[in-house]
């Protein structure tokens, strides 16, 4: 058995299809006249049926996405403030391959928590195999006479761009490609091994082959996509176009549940260290700082030490940056999750186990206490400032809870949990730490 970990900032998302090679080579390339195809669209109030000749007079940019995928939810509301800007002349159109019964319920929280009301096209299978793409998001620019000139990521769908190309004026857009991704297995071996993708001498920062264990450290390398695992039986492990904070902090913390927000930046470098907030600099940023890192211990007997073995890598790599990291127990501002005195425990009501949220709703039936925390540590609060820690005394109790709120913010949250006792507190607590320090 083994596990594979999605970390929840990356910035482009693995989208899976069957036969995707088959399907780009049928893909729509820029030159290409856009098909005049039928589109199902839906908002909360109204459903129609388009086709993309109604859209002939104006640009469109066809906005590929999901309710699961963060970046993309993050590029709605500047899609809806745009589509306001060029209201009669640009149309930024969401599609999404998802059903109904999954859009509508994210539809309706999102405009109530944001007052924005969207349109989408939904259940799509026609335009994601016109214009083949790995991830999401992902944008497809067709011009006022329905011709394809770029597919781009979200960082290039801004205002200046849009205007340029209603101007008529010369845009050079960054092509976003994604026949460049390897179909690769990552549970496996990818970088080691006889079976290892070759990768160029250009990229290569550190390998080794020493007896018992095989390693590589490279530079951001656009054949893969961004994430990081470890097989349970522990003999590999690897991170794949992450930032050096990313990789410490999976390295040096085992792959354990430490998140950003116990990485301490002692460095005067930090720049090339701790990615950016903002999305579009992010983008970028992990471009020009990001590393593919792997390590397989062919030895069982080093299985035990192969963070330890992985770090030391790091490090010797990183002190030519005049960085070295290391862990280190220290007493700082934790986050607490912790039941109020007097108030029942939480319980259920018994009946199938049942699991539904998005970033504005959330309702568990007959799940444990545990397995909602472990969704608000790790994905909705994952950005917290100081990290979040489970005091309540509750683990694998089975519980019934929903909360209506946008559950990214925490004074939010805390309102919404109110009425089951819960609250999140701000305290001091003994915390492991990873400390990024300059050695000069």
């Amino acid at each position: 058995m083994k596990r594979t970990f999605l970390y929840f900032l990356i910035l482009v998302i693995l989208v899976s299809r069957a036969s995707a090679q088959d399907i780009h080579k049928r893909s729509l390339g820029v030159g290409a006249d856009c098909p005049d195809v039928s589109l199902q669209i839906k908002s909360l109030d109204t459903e129609a049926r388009q086709r993309i000749s109604d859209y002939r007079g104006k640009l469109l940019i066809l906005d590929f996405w999901a309710t699961w995928c963060s970046p993309c939810r993050a590029f709605l509301r500047q899609a809806d403030s745009l589509n306001q800007v060029f209201a009669g002349k640009a149309v930024i159109l969401p599609v999404t391959e998802e059903d109904t019964t999954v859009v509508l319920p994210f539809l309706r929280s999102y405009r109530k928590f944001t007052g924005i009301s969207l349109t989408s096209v939904i259940r799509d299978t026609v335009l994601e195999r016109l214009f083949y793409h790995k991830y999401i998001p992902h944008e497809v620019w067709i011009d006022t006479s329905g011709k394809v000139i770029a597919a781009t990521s979200i960082t290039e769908v801004n205002a200046s761009n849009i205007q340029d190309i209603l101007d008529g004026k010369p845009v050079n857009l960054k092509t976003k490609d994604d026949r460049a991704v390897l179909n690769v297995d990552y549970n496996k071996q990818v970088l080691t091994g006889p079976n290892k993708v070759p990768i160029p001498d250009s990229l290569v920062l550190f390998r080794d082959s020493t007896a018992g264990y095989e390693a590589i450290l490279t530079k951001f390398c656009p054949y893969f996509i961004s994430m990081g695992g470890i097989t349970l039986k522990g003999d590999l492990f690897h991170v794949f176009n992450m930032g050096a904070n990313i990789l410490y902090l999976w390295t040096a913390g085992g792959f354990s549940d430490m998140n950003e927000s116990q990485i301490i930046m002692k460095s005067r470098d930090s720049a090339e260290l701790q990615s950016p907030t903002t999305l579009a600099k992010n983008l970028q940023w992990i471009l020009q700082n990001g590393y593919c890192f792997e390590i397989h211990i062919s030895d069982t007997s080093l299985n035990s030490k192969k963070f330890d073995i992985a770090l030391d890598i790091l490090n010797d790599y990183f002190k030519r940056k005049n960085v070295v990291g290391y862990l280190s127990w220290k007493k700082t501002d934790t986050y607490v999750f912790e039941k109020r005195k007097g108030i029942q425990s939480l319980s259920t009501a018994g009946g199938e186990e049942k699991k539904y949220d998005n970033p504005y709703q959330l309702s568990y039936h007959n799940v444990s206490f545990y397995t909602f925390f472990y969704r608000m540590q790790r994905y909705y609060l994952q950005f917290l400032k100081y990290p979040l820690v489970n005091e309540t005394g509750l683990g694998k109790g089975l519980i019934d809870i929903d909360l209506n709120c946008n559950l990214e913010n925490l004074d939010a949250v805390n309102k919404a949990m109110r009425k089951y006792g819960l609250k999140i507190r701000r305290k001091k607590r003994k915390q492991l730490l990873l400390i990024l320090k300059s050695i000069k």
